[in-house]
């Protein structure tokens, strides 16, 4: 799958939901397909290595949301 055919799978998303924080997490095998979704759309690309990873980055995103709900 091209970049251009992820863009067009996701765009209604994007567009629904343009402030929506995105995490893409994939095996070491689905590395390139990631790598191709990220590059898509705006996301912020992180190699996670363990379950500790993956909850930091859940909590640092929702303190993101809450502070940016707080100032709207």
């Amino acid at each position: 799958m091209d970049i251009s055919t992820i863009k067009l799978r996701y765009k209604p998303f994007w567009h629904e939901f343009p402030t929506a924080e995105i995490i893409v997490m994939a095996s070491q095998e689905m590395i390139r397909e990631a790598v191709m979704a990220v590059k898509a759309g705006p996301a912020i690309t992180l190699l996670i290595h363990s379950p500790d990873e993956i909850k930091y980055v859940k909590e640092t995103i929702q303190k993101s949301i809450r502070i940016q709900s707080e100032l709207n």
